[in-house]
């Protein structure tokens, strides 16, 4: 009412037009300005925060993150200790987000404040965040360890005192990665944002209906089988959408790259290296090392700078002189307590098995990632790598691109055939290509997988590989694989990580069910050499439809499962639970040769085990096994939600193992918090990834405000509307007068 009043009062008609006019667009531009204000309070400096008593942030500084590794042969134990320091003068409750290779069994948990040391304790993760929640309202100090997803997890830290100091220190295990001659292993230190799509405003009144329901029908007699199905279904759609929302929420508190701020974020390695034979070349691809070599098989690699901003995953690469060519590898270890039998297999077909092997026909569809969240850098290394992509492929090849943010796009109606001009065309529809907008990847799946439009898999074309190249900055993993699950058929799906920090649980797990590979390109000088690699890999399948069994016929017990298809220079690296009475394995596949698939089988005995077990430790593949185990049920699809939560709870507490459903909990007995005073829940902040220059839109974000915004807006416009209008009447109006 006021602005119509106010407009009102113009009485020149000249004057009036040109207000109206220039009204709606500076109730934008004051709309627009507020908004902007609302998004980048959140750009605050990193580090722990709390507000004092005059409503000032206030920043608790994370000292140092010290990383130390020990590698025998193909395990890896890692210690993870972060430190901080409430410098305030208020109780602060912490709590940070940070990540962890996806494969990481974390299974130790200690808490240091002062000269005290707490111990954590496996349990269920309800029991354990109860009892979590309690000793913080009982002023009690306690650290408690969730898992978010695979490879990121949350540590919340209950009353730290004024001016105390706080040690979390965290222990994992891993498989070190072999391929194509190379071991390698990465640590992350940086969580790229995440998007979240759409979710449901009536999402909380759903839920609250659901549990009603559940309630009710849990104590009616009449209620189904097929009614327990759907509601569990619901539920755990439900709770999906819940943790990806909550995830990209706590990943998106992010803040400018200030070079000011950097020294808060920083980051110590240590790596003690142990081979069974002569190790080489010995890099890191991101960073700047200093080895020490200490005998031909022993070696400690740390940082040349002694700590470096956490902005990148950190990655090491080795190589171990080999005399000859071995087709296959078996360590095995028995445990102290229980004195099972615990292998782990690496196969690696002989290289007489490819030598007079043709290039088979393929059909390749490329789906490439341009939302915001690849702008900088990743979305140049994007394009050069399928650039480079487009010339890997052989005239007898087909292709298409699809490229998504919002929304897919489409190259062409059609896969084409591979010449000059179909590439000419490529690269001039690549070039034009910008990163921005949200990360809509589900409709760009099923374009790619379903065959949308015109793009149905066509047995002519040869073997359909689908390759996704993308930073995977999404929170919805669990139906993007679901619907992995659904979609494939006989396409096989191989992931290209792109960035400083690609989201590499979905990758591999991506990978792993559409029985495919991951590369991951951190730079743009690795773009020629590992897209290379990758299509001489899927232009060169091996083995397909691995199945392994014991030496008698009987079923082994060994993951991860499903086993992935086998391409030139990749290894197969499993691991099992061995009985006392069990002689050997019988490892049989379907093997192609010039496109065509025979069968194939090797046996391996475990009387002539390779003398490289010799270098593995008392403890580690039992732990390997236990998240081989856990990984695979978490990807099944085919079991039930329930049976699947109760399979890996009860892996996690019989191997002291942080899942999706068991904790780490440290708790001190004593009380410290005076009762009189209060503590506050803060959380860490993170620094984005190197090369990543732009905050994610998500989809909610500030939902209130807009519709304020939204509504002012109408508003405004109608104002305008009526104005002009009243304007436009008036002088008609003295117009026909002065006739």
């Amino acid at each position: 009412m006021y602005l119509f009043t106010s407009a009102s009062l113009i009485n020149t008609g000249s004057n009036q037009q040109f207000f109206s006019r220039l009204l709606l667009p500076l109730m934008l531009l004051l709309c627009s300005h507020l908004n902007a204000g609302q998004l980048t309070n959140n750009q605050a400096d990193y580090g722990l925060f709390y507000e004092n008593d005059q409503g000032e942030n206030v920043s608790v500084p994370l000292l140092n993150t010290q990383v130390e590794m020990h590698v025998n042969g193909l395990i890896n134990r890692v210690k993870v200790l972060q430190v901080f320091e409430n410098n305030s003068e208020n109780w602060i409750n912490a709590s940070y987000l940070f990540p962890l290779p996806e494969n990481a069994a974390v299974d130790h948990l200690r808490m240091k404040i002062g000269q005290r040391i707490i111990i954590g304790e496996i349990k269920e993760k309800q029991a354990a965040q109860k009892a979590f929640a309690d000793a913080k309202v009982q002023g009690k100090k306690a650290a408690l360890i969730d898992q978010q997803r695979n490879n990121i997890f949350t540590n919340q830290v209950a009353n730290i005192a004024p001016g105390e100091k706080v040690s979390i220190e965290i222990e994992y295990q891993q498989s070190v990665l072999f391929k194509a001659g190379v071991f390698s292993l990465h640590f992350p230190m940086v969580i790229t944002p995440r998007y979240a799509p759409p979710v449901s405003p009536l999402i909380k009144n759903e839920r609250q209906a659901f549990l009603s329901n559940t309630h009710n029908a849990e104590n009616s007699a009449a209620k189904t089988a097929e009614e327990k199905a759907r509601w569990e279904r619901q539920w755990q759609q439900w709770l999906a959408a819940d943790q990806a929302a909550q995830l990209a929420r706590q990943s998106n508190t992010i803040i400018t790259n200030d070079p000011l701020l950097q020294n808060t974020m920083l980051m110590e390695m240590r790596i003690e290296l142990h081979a069974a034979l002569p190790i080489n070349d010995v890099h890191s691809p991101y960073h700047q090392i200093a080895v020490n070599i200490a005998s031909p098989t022993s070696q400690t690699i740390t940082l040349a700078d002694s700590a470096v901003l956490a902005d990148r995953d950190f990655v090491l690469n080795w190589q171990i002189q080999q005399t000859q060519q071995t087709e296959s590898a078996l360590f095995i270890e028995q445990t102290e307590e229980s004195r099972e039998l615990y292998g782990l297999l690496l196969l690696m077909p002989p290289a007489s098995e490819f030598s007079n092997i043709t290039r088979i026909n393929k059909e390749v569809i490329f789906v490439l990632d341009i939302s915001g969240s690849m702008a900088g850098t990743s979305i140049r290394q994007a394009k050069s790598a399928l650039r480079f992509a487009i010339e890997q492929l052989d005239e007898q090849d087909t292709f298409n691109i699809i490229v998504f943010n919002d929304n897919s796009e489409f190259f062409a109606q059609n896969s084409l055939p591979v010449d000059p001009r179909s590439k000419a065309m490529a690269k001039d529809f690549i070039r034009q290509l910008k990163a921005s907008g949200g990360t809509n990847m589900q409709a760009a799946l099923s374009d790619a997988l379903q065959g949308k439009r015109t793009l149905y898999p066509n047995p002519e074309k040869g073997l359909r590989q689908v390759v996704l190249i993308t930073d995977a900055s999404i929170s919805n993993e669990e139906s993007l694989l679901t619907q992995i699950n659904k979609q494939l058929h006989h396409s096989r799906l191989f992931m290209v990580g792109i960035g400083a920090a690609p989201n590499h649980y979905f990758m591999k797990s991506s990978a792993i069910m559409g029985r495919g590979s991951y590369t991951h390109i951190g730079d743009v000088n690795q773009v020629e050499v590992k897209i290379a690699a990758l299509f001489e890999q899927i232009a060169n399948p091996t083995l397909s439809d691995i199945n392994i069994k014991w030496a008698d016929g009987s079923k082994a017990d060994y993951w991860p499962r499903p086993v992935k298809d086998l391409y030139q220079g990749e290894p197969l690296q499993i691991v099992m639970k061995i009985p006392a009475d069990k002689k050997g394995l019988l490892i049989s596949a379907s093997r192609y040769e010039n496109g065509v698939a025979s069968p194939w089988q090797q046996s391996i005995s475990f009387e002539n085990i390779p003398k490289q077990q010799e270098v593995l430790p008392k403890k580690g593949i039992d732990i390997v096994w236990a998240k081989e185990q856990i990984d695979s049920i978490d990807l099944d699809r085919e079991i039930a939600p329930l049976l699947r939560q109760e399979k890996i709870t009860r892996l996690g507490l019989d191997f002291h193992i942080v899942t999706r459903h068991t904790s780490l909990l440290a708790v001190e007995q004593k009380v410290t918090r005076p009762a009189l005073q209060s503590s506050s829940d803060q959380q860490i902040k993170t620094p984005l990834p190197q090369g990543n220059t732009m905050r994610l839109p998500q989809t909610g974000m500030a939902s209130d405000l807009y519709k304020k915004i939204g509504f002012w807006l109408l508003l405004c416009a109608a104002l305008c509307w009526l104005i002009e209008r009243h304007f436009f009447i008036n002088k008609q109006i003295s117009s026909n007068g002065r006739k």
